[in-house]
C-alpha cells in the first residue's frame, strides 16, 4: 500500500503544474485560462482510461459472461444495508472516519489553496507547483511505512497524520511568501503520504475478504460525502468572515483536529481496534 500510495502521489505532483502552465498560456494568448487547463485534465483522464483498458486480466479472475444487465447497474437496498451495517464494526468505523478526515483535508486544501495564492498575487504555474509539490513529498513519505510502524502502532500513525495535515492547513493563512507556503506543503504532504498508506492497509485488515468490496464502497461513500459537504462549509466560513479565505482554513482545520481526537478516543475505548491494528 505504501508503494501504491507513492505512485499515485507522484503522478499527482505533475498534473497541477501542467494545468497551471496551460492556464498561463491560455491567459497570455487571449483565449482564457480555463479551456486549456481543463483540457489538460481531460487529456490525462483519457490516458488513464486507455491505460486501464490495456491492463491484462489474471487467469485467476473470473469475469461475468454476456452483456451487463440494467438490473445489475441499479442500486440494491440490501447492499446498502449490509455496507452500513459494517460501520458498526469498530475497525471499519475507524478506517472510514479516518479516510473521511484525510480526504476532507485534501479537498479543502486543493479547493482553496489556489484561491488564497491567487488572492495574494501568485501566477498559475507557481500555484500549480506549490499545490503539486505536496504530492511529491507524499510520494516520498509513503515509502517510509516500514520504518514508521516500527516506532508506533498503525492506528496512532493515522491519528497523528490527520492532526499533522489539519495543522498544515490551519497555518496556511499565516504565510504569504514561498518559503512559508512551502513549509505548509511539506507538512501536509508528509501527513498525506503516511496517513493514506496506513488507512488503506488497515482497511484490508478490518473485514473478511468476502466483505472487502463493501468496505471499500463504504469508505468511498464517506470520502465523496466529505468532498460534498466540507468545501461548502469552508466557503460559508469565508463568507461569514467577509471574504477572508483564511477563515475557511481555520474552521475546517479545527473540525479535522476534533475528528482526529474522536478517532483517538475510539481507539482507546475499543480493544478490537488495538488488537487488530497494533501491527500490519
Amino acid at each position: 500500500m505504501g508503494r501504491f500510495t507513492s505512485i499515485t502521489n507522484f503522478s499527482s505532483f505533475f498534473s497541477p503544474p501542467l494545468a497551471g502552465w496551460a492556464w498561463d498560456i491560455g491567459q497570455a494568448s487571449g483565449i482564457g485560462g480555463a479551456w486549456p487547463a481543463f483540457g489538460v485534465i481531460a487529456a490525462l483522464n483519457i490516458l488513464l482510461w486507455i491505460s486501464v483498458s490495456l491492463m491484462p486480466i489474471p487467469q485467476t479472475v473470473s469475469l461475468p459472461k454476456g452483456p451487463p444487465s440494467l438490473r445489475a447497474l441499479l442500486p440494491s437496498l440490501l447492499d446498502y444495508k449490509e455496507a452500513f451495517r459494517l460501520f458498526l464494526i469498530p475497525t471499519v468505523a475507524f478506517v472510514v472516519i479516518g479516510s473521511f478526515l484525510m480526504n476532507g483535508v485534501i479537498q479543502v486544501r486543493m479547493n482553496f489553496l489556489s484561491l488564497y495564492m491567487e488572492s495574494i498575487g501568485y501566477q498559475g504555474r507557481i500555484i500549480g507547483f506549490v499545490s503539486g509539490f505536496a504530492f511529491l513529498v507524499a510520494g516520498i513519505t509513503a515509502l517510509r511505512t516500514d520504518q514508521a510502524r516500527r516506532h508506533l502502532a498503525p492506528y496512532w500513525i493515522v491519528v497523528f497524520m490527520v492532526l499533522l495535515t489539519a495543522a498544515a492547513n490551519g497555518i496556511v493563512p499565516l504565510f504569504e511568501g514561498i518559503a512559508g507556503l512551502t513549509l505548509t506543503t511539506i507538512l501536509f504532504g508528509a501527513g498525506v503520504g503516511l496517513g493514506m498508506s496506513f488507512i488503506l492497509s488497515l482497511l484490508s485488515r478490518s473485514v473478511p475478504v468476502s466483505q472487502f468490496g463493501l468496505s471499500v464502497g463504504l469508505r468511498t461513500t464517506g470520502n465523496r460525502f466529505g468532498a460534498t459537504v466540507l468545501p461548502p462549509i469552508a466557503g460559508f466560513a469565508i463568507d461569514l468572515a467577509g471574504g477572508d479565505i483564511g477563515a475557511g482554513f481555520y474552521t475546517t482545520s479545527a473540525m479535522f483536529a476534533l475528528g482526529a481526537i474522536g478517532i483517538a478516543i475510539l481507539s482507546l475505548r475499543s480493544k478490537t481496534i488495538r488488537d487488530s491494528f497494533s501491527k500490519i
